[in-house]
């Protein structure tokens, strides 16, 4: 299923699902072994895993946090009154530590792994329920984590018994994530973000924010750029004709220009996927940023005058 998705989302951003599907293959061969030593290591290869891939995507919210901005404008009860630019890394920090928390000390893990299925279930509320089908997995597994009744340490078990290998270990796992995660970003994308990638691998670049792994929006359909620019354009019209009919103008005002902004940033990605010049391609995504950044500032304006979202 990972090398199918290769087809079209970006390597870079599945690496984290890589690290949790090796994770749960290792364990079922290893749970299926006849070798008694192999088979007492199932929970751990597992523990690796999900612990890798959460460490490594929490980077996400470091690197790109404007990706998160339009959904906490959009859902702003998720910052519990917290400034977005407070929040969003302290989110990070959390997700990063409890993912290391899981390859810790077996009441470390066990409270990490119980942590982490308060949070994914707390999140299916707000995002229904295609939010828990897509963390099915991960939850899953942190509640074959907090079950595992085995008190085994067989990495550093020195370092892990001595409450001040702690701070040493997590500062050890940030050094080498925050330099693996960069490192790989500018080896793929270049010192500016984008050098060397394919215009497909780009797009992912400026993903929705509930969906930040995937292509989305207009590139997402059409198998030529002109079916994509007619849907997009078709897509827009409806939504912006409706908002214009506000009797309230600077309402109407508001409501048109976020689906004709929405219009212009998936006409970027289009041209992103399927054009060739890089001139456009730096049009397109400076047109991306700027857009995405106005739809969230103009959706918080709404939220502030109690007016439906468009």
């Amino acid at each position: 299923m990972w090398l199918l998705a290769l087809r079209d989302y970006d390597v870079f951003h599945l690496l984290d699902y890589l690290a949790l599907g090796v994770g749960v293959a290792a364990y079922l061969v290893l749970e299926a072994s006849s070798n008694p030593e192999w088979r007492n290591h199932r929970f751990e290869a597992l523990r690796w895993g999900v612990a890798i891939a959460l460490m490594w995507s929490s980077l996400e919210k470091f690197a790109y946090p404007d990706w998160f901005y339009p959904l906490v404008q959009e859902k702003p009860f998720l910052t519990f009154g917290m400034p977005r630019d407070v929040f969003i890394p302290m989110a990070g920090v959390a997700e990063f530590t409890m993912g290391f928390g899981l390859i810790w000390t077996p009441l470390v893990r066990r409270l990490s792994a119980i942590a982490l299925f308060i949070i994914f279930n707390a999140a299916v509320y707000p995002f229904g329920r295609t939010d828990l089908i897509g963390h099915a997995l991960i939850m899953a597994v942190v509640v074959a984590i907090a079950a595992d009744h085995s008190r085994e340490v067989h990495f550093l078990p020195a370092l892990k018994r001595r409450l001040a290998g702690v701070p040493a270990g997590l500062a050890a796992a940030l050094v080498i994530f925050t330099t693996g995660y960069w490192g790989l970003h500018i080896a793929i994308y270049g010192i500016g973000g984008d050098i060397g990638t394919p215009a497909g691998e780009r797009l992912t670049h400026t993903p929705n924010p509930e969906h930040p792994h995937g292509m989305h929006g207009a590139a997402a359909i059409g198998s030529t750029a002109p079916d994509a620019y007619r849907a997009a354009m078709e897509r827009m019209h409806g939504p912006m004709m409706r908002g214009i009919t506000n009797a309230d103008p600077d309402a109407a005002f508001v409501l048109g220009m976020i689906p004709h902004h929405q219009g212009a940033v998936d006409m970027a990605e289009i041209v992103l996927k399927f054009g060739k010049d890089p001139r456009n391609q730096h049009f397109a995504r400076e047109i991306i940023d700027t857009q995405r950044r106005e739809i969230g500032e103009m959706r918080a304006w709404l939220s502030q005058k109690s007016i439906p979202q468009p």
